[in-house]
């Protein structure tokens, strides 16, 4: 953890639940297609993933009906008497403050199988390694069912106590050890608490400008310094686990360089502000139209935002307006003139102080609402606070775009995308329900037809929106499995990466189709291009098209940069592995080259070559003793030449 080399990736309990994963398959699995090692059985592995993906969906449903029952508005009822230009109550008759709770279960269940079917969340479940987002996220929402229910209970109970025992465990302790949990899991853990100040703030106070007005002045509730007493104990929490975080990385941020992050890396502050925001726009387009998935994003695969010409401009521009608007309704609400003209707050304080005996209901205003609470705490709680870490905002991380990252910030956006069809579902059923109470005009016979031909419409192109998302999801479940099909895919979306190429290219080699896999990976086959790790798959691919000519060439090369990276002891990227790693294969590569595609004329000449062949390799044993596959070539070529000698060949 403390080498410069490390990528600072301490994930304890998701280590632990692979090496559980393995004993269990040590012991109970009969499969032996990997090694004679039972352990490796990845039928297990994916079956544990797909379990957690079921507690986190369940998880996610219980959580949303939190989010949508306890955002709620108020309905104030005040009883004037007199007209002596006094105020004047009868006893018992005070101002009430009455909770009006929105129970939307509809809006909760479709989070729940938005969640679930999403096919962005196929690579997390069909990719083992990606494991730690789950157990991320399940330590996560327990951590927000834990905090939401001791606060919405305590508020039941209208409790005068400042601790109790309940309320205590509930908001400070198994939040925290929720959060440490999910620390361990993945480092985007760390803004779990962030999630429930902000989801407690946005259901009580319409602004961070009213609840400040509130908290000062004299006639504040108990509930502001709560909030208060909260969110301070709350931060330390967070900020002592993860200074605790930042001491096991030996106080050293991971090295990253910019191939693999070309956005965050950028010198130009123009380039990274837009490319980085682009990259935002990319995972909002995933979430509403999740057809561009792919498991590789890395080095040049997203074009960077180089100047303002580009068309790409706009679309962060529309990411912003809707930010800053959000941002404008947190901190100011509906108190700033933007909501509202001073002339009209004025005229709504006289109706409320007229001198009459009356009963004054006043309705919750569209500011007022409790979606436009939902859409707050969905944005910046569950969208941009679990995604925080990942966003390039605070430090810059070793990749471009993942879609595993988005895992549970996608809660979010399944929350606002519920919220809109529980807004207008309910339209359509409140108009139905009034025109059929006036049923002595044809005209809202008429109406009610139509509301109700809408809203059939709508609940149609919601099943549609299920079953492609099924489909979808099905489909990359299927790319998953298969390593081939996988790369194929990702080829097709993103041609543009190297890691795509050299992966796909590898899997085309396997299944001996040459051809393909010499176009694939052409654009990388030169050691200048992206080192000689490539060249060696790329000329083993050209010996089997019979192109040793052209493959010798670029092992030449390859072996010269092998050389320089072993001078620049500098470079701490530069290990000595690592390089006798590459050096090894490139010399099983020119080993095969060394036979030749032509055949030798002669019994002896063919009897040199091989004695050649098995030299190089010899060689590449030497050079890296760890690597199987020059061992494996090796041994094959020894029993080969013992072959010949049983046969009566004299060997030198």
């Amino acid at each position: 953890m403390k080498e410069l080399t490390s990528h600072k990736s301490f994930r304890p309990l998701t280590t632990l639940t692979f090496r559980l994963n393995y004993l269990w398959n040590t012991k109970y699995s009969t499969d032996r297609t990997h090694n004679d090692d039972p352990g490796l059985d990845i039928t297990s592995y994916k079956l544990v993933n797909v379990l957690m993906h079921a507690v986190v969906c369940i998880l996610v449903t219980e959580a949303a009906g939190y989010i949508f029952y306890a955002t709620h508005t108020q309905k104030t009822i005040k009883i004037n008497e007199n007209n002596d230009g006094k105020e004047n109550t009868k006893k018992g008759e005070e101002e009430q403050i009455i909770p009006y709770y929105y129970n939307w279960r509809e809006a909760q269940v479709m989070t729940g199988v938005l969640f679930a079917i999403h096919p962005v969340h196929a690579e997390v479940v069909s990719n083992v390694t990606s494991r730690g987002e789950m157990l991320m996220s399940i330590f996560s929402l327990m951590a927000f069912l834990s905090y939401a229910r001791a606060v919405t209970s305590f508020e039941e109970e209208r409790s005068s106590k400042f601790f109790s025992v309940s309320t205590t465990l509930g908001v400070y302790v198994f939040p925290v050890l929720g959060m440490a949990l999910s620390l361990f899991s993945k480092e985007q853990g760390a803004t779990t608490l962030i999630t429930l100040i902000v989801w407690d703030f946005c259901r009580q106070f319409e602004s961070i400008q009213s609840y400040f007005e509130e908290l000062v002045s004299s006639s504040n509730s108990r509930r502001t310094w709560y909030m208060l007493r909260r969110t301070v104990l709350l931060a330390m929490q967070t900020l002592a686990l993860c200074g605790y975080r930042y001491w096991l990385n030996g106080e050293t941020s991971p090295d990253f360089i910019e191939d693999q992050n070309p956005a965050g890396f950028a010198s130009d502050r123009f380039t990274r502000i837009f490319s980085i925001c682009w990259v935002y726009c990319l995972y909002i387009r995933d979430a509403v139209y999740p057809k561009f998935l792919c498991p590789d994003w890395s080095g040049r695969s997203i074009r960077l935002i180089r100047d303002s010409d580009d068309e790409r401009i706009w679309g962060v521009i529309l990411l912003w307006v809707f930010a800053f608007a959000c941002v404008v309704s947190l901190v100011i609400g509906h108190e700033s003139s933007f909501f509202g003209t001073s002339e009209e707050k004025e005229e709504e304080k006289k109706k409320k102080n007229q001198r009459q005996t009356f009963v004054i209901v006043v309705e919750p205003k569209w500011y007022e609402h409790p979606a436009r609470r939902i859409i707050l705490s969905a944005f910046f709680g569950f969208t941009f606070a679990p995604f925080l870490l990942s966003s390039n905002l605070l430090v810059v991380i070793g990749l471009m775009k993942a879609d595993r990252v988005i895992y549970l910030p996608l809660l979010g956006f399944c929350v606002i995308q519920a919220l809109i069809f529980q807004l207008i579902w309910n339209q359509f059923s409140t108009n139905n329900d009034n025109n059929k109470s006036n049923v002595t005009t044809n005209t809202t016979n008429s109406s009610s037809i139509l509301l109700g031909c809408c809203r059939t419409i709508f609940y149609w192109i919601y099943l549609i929106q299920i079953l492609l998302y099924t489909a979808k999801t099905h489909e990359r479940n299927i790319a998953w499995h298969h390593s081939l099909n996988l790369w194929l895919t990702a080829y097709q979306i993103n041609p543009v990466s190297h890691h795509t190429m050299y992966n796909c290219g590898y899997e085309l080699s396997i299944k001996q189709r040459y051809e393909e896999a010499e176009y694939v990976m052409r654009p990388i086959g030169d050691p200048h291009v992206d080192g000689p790790s490539n060249t060696f798959v790329y000329a083993m691919v050209l010996y089997n098209l019979k192109q040793c000519e052209i493959a010798n060439v670029l092992i030449d090369k390859a072996m010269d940069i092998l050389q320089e990276q072993r001078d620049d002891t500098e470079n701490i990227r530069n290990q000595p592995h690592m390089i006798d790693r590459s050096e090894s294969n490139i010399l099983v590569a020119r080993a095969h080259c060394v036979m030749g595609n032509e055949g030798s004329v002669t019994v002896e000449g063919m009897i040199a070559k091989m004695q050649e062949k098995g030299s190089i390799l010899y060689q590449a044993v030497q050079v890296d003793p760890t690597n199987n596959y020059a061992i494996q070539q090796a041994q094959g070529m020894m029993k080969q030449m013992e072959q010949l000698q049983k046969a009566g060949y004299s060997l030198n």
